[in-house]
């Protein structure tokens, strides 16, 4: 099964936003500054707001290009350091191996802008499936964690 990465669309933010079903799930994928009940009409507002260049992406099966399975954005937040964030896969498709596939098409994409030498992003210790996860990608815990509720992992490429 091919997979593609793509921009978002309007219909794909409107997708998203039943994806999340309540507003503690909301913050745990996107932080306080995302209001719920998520509106797909100010969803790529808020979602791009406040930091850094912020480019989201949504990963699609090739043979239903508008059907998203996946959203996730690439952050830049250092010289060298990209950051991946709000990875979400929609709750009918999850355990089927797309968040992996996300994920390394994130990877890839960020490798490919260039000037990479190292990949962050934050994960919730009880998500033990995105932890396994991302540990399986390479990703390893920082030594020094800025946050006592999350935990910061990060990735050197090349």
């Amino acid at each position: 099964m091919a997979l593609v990465l793509r921009l978002p669309t309007p219909a794909d933010y409107a997708a998203l936003a039943l994806w999340v079903a309540d507003a503690a799930e909301c913050l745990r994928w996107a932080g306080p500054d995302v209001p719920f009940p998520l509106d797909a009409k100010t969803l790529p507002r808020v979602l791009h707001e406040p930091q850094g260049a912020r480019i989201s992406h949504v990963l699609c099966q090739a043979e239903s290009p508008q059907d998203p399975v996946g959203f996730g954005q690439c952050v830049t937040k250092d010289p060298g350091v990209r950051h991946l964030a709000r990875i979400i896969v929609r709750p009918a498709a999850r355990g089927n191996g797309f968040g992996r596939a996300l994920c390394e098409q994130l990877m890839a994409e960020a490798v490919q802008k260039g000037d990479v030498n190292r990949i962050t992003l934050n994960v919730y210790p009880d998500n033990h499936n995105a932890v396994a996860l991302y540990r399986a990608l390479g990703f390893i815990p920082a030594e020094k964690q800025p946050r006592a509720d999350m935990v910061l992992m990060g990735k050197d490429i090349r």
